[in-house]
């Protein structure tokens, strides 16, 4: 896409991780945010 990303593109994963009741079972995870090929 060659472009950064915007806010709203990528908080969706950021709210996801934040909440304990969503990712309580996520540890030493990566998640890459790389828009595309």
């Amino acid at each position: 896409m060659k472009r950064p990303a915007q806010p709203e593109e990528i908080a969706p994963a950021y709210v996801f991780l934040a909440s304990p009741h969503c990712s309580s079972y996520i540890t030493g995870e990566i998640l890459p945010i790389i828009g595309g090929y």
